[in-house]
């Protein structure tokens, strides 16, 4: 790839600036997925039921001078998914992932 195509590639695929809103944050691939897209630029809104580790996540995301917020998310009560997707919606989300389990 030469210089110019590996520019125009590097700006294609920046997050610098893109908004990710993703469940399951405060541990395991989730924690691991929100803080290497972080570290990429992107901007973190992330919901877990574990608000605890969540918090945690997006204060070092934060610390290491990235973006991030935190928003409590239980996937089995069906108000707290209406309040995630409504309060995620107003952070313009550029992607989307969702990595929470459920297991009950």
């Amino acid at each position: 790839m030469n210089t110019t195509t590996q520019g125009a590639w590097q700006a294609a695929t920046s997050l610098a600036g893109k908004t990710v809103v993703m469940t399951g944050v405060a541990s395991g691939i989730g924690r691991a997925t929100a803080l290497q897209l972080a570290s990429a630029g992107a901007a973190i809104v992330g919901g877990d039921v574990n608000q605890k580790d969540g918090e945690a996540l997006a204060a070092e995301i934060r610390a290491s001078g990235g973006r991030a917020e935190f928003l409590p998310l239980d996937l089995t009560n069906g108000a707290s998914v209406d309040a995630f997707v409504a309060e995620a919606k107003t952070h313009n989300p550029d992607i989307v992932i969702n990595v929470a389990g459920w297991d009950k």
